[in-house]
């Protein structure tokens, strides 16, 4: 994914250099490269540079300015070819063309098994960066004395970042709880901090569309006269409107699900 900066001067999104030149060439990528939403700003710069796809859309920078760009010769037409290739070959490597499928057959250890976990601390740790780090304090030793975690991301920790950034885990362990089950609850004491949320804490394991069962929720618009325009099951518990969304026409939006308390194992408060 092309992201929004610039490097060197240059826009992620038509950096020849980087994608076609470095991921493309020299590492030898076959996949798509695709913008970050709403991160392209040209036509025929990103198209050349090595973009395959433009987020989101229809619409946007391509759509018809690229087909007036190929047709002024601003854009080679075997540039456009390379992109639908790619574009095609992830497809049918995810199984979206009609005929058999033939997907991994290797058995995959479970999300919360101790091989996932040990592989996912394994990667937390490695892309974390310690600018300080007075008398080795860190990483902290077998027999060390007692630990004071405060303040409320330790509980409620965030473990991803939004927009492209985010998935829905299998499971989350907080700061608190990996501290606690590293050195012992005789030796960790939990402090809890000031409020940090602005916004309600989505419960998507609790909700379920009403009319599917389905996890998530039931979204209706409806026009000024209170006439359905479209309905459909989301997925996860949150809603964004705006920048071309389908909710954008709406007068009136309806949010259904309904609990299901048995849905996810009880919450341990600290």
């Amino acid at each position: 994914m092309a992201a929004y900066n610039r490097v060197n001067g240059t826009a992620s999104t038509e950096h020849a250099e980087l994608i076609d030149g470095i991921l493309k060439g020299e590492w030898g990528f076959d996949g798509v490269v695709m913008s970050d939403w709403y991160a392209t700003r040209s036509t025929a710069a990103s198209a050349t540079g090595g973009l395959d796809l433009v987020m989101p859309g229809p619409g946007g920078p391509w759509e018809h300015h690229l087909v007036a760009a190929v047709r002024a010769g601003e854009v080679e037409g075997s540039a456009i070819d390379e992109h639908l290739r790619r574009l095609l070959r992830l497809a049918a490597r995810v199984g979206r063309f009609p005929g058999p499928f033939v997907a991994s057959t290797r058995e995959l250890p479970e999300p919360d098994s101790p091989v996932r976990r040990d592989q996912l601390r394994r990667l937390a740790a490695g892309g974390m960066a310690v600018l300080t780090n007075r008398e080795a304090t860190l990483p902290l030793s077998p027999d060390v004395g007692s630990v004071v975690v405060i303040g409320r991301h330790a509980i409620e920790t965030i473990a991803q970042g939004g927009g492209s950034a985010k998935l829905r885990p299998p499971h989350v362990v907080s700061v608190a709880d990996g501290m606690t089950a590293a050195l012992g609850p005789e030796r960790v004491s939990v402090i809890d901090g000031v409020e940090v949320r602005h916004r309600p804490v989505p419960v998507p394991d609790l909700l379920r569309d009403p009319e599917t069962g389905r996890p998530g929720m039931r979204v209706t618009a409806r026009d000024a006269y209170g006439t359905v325009v479209d309905s459909r099951h989301v997925e996860v518990t949150e809603l964004v409107t705006g920048r071309g969304s389908w909710l954008d026409s709406a007068d009136t939006i309806e949010l259904a699900a309904r609990i299901g308390m048995d849905a996810r194992p009880a919450c341990r408060s600290v």
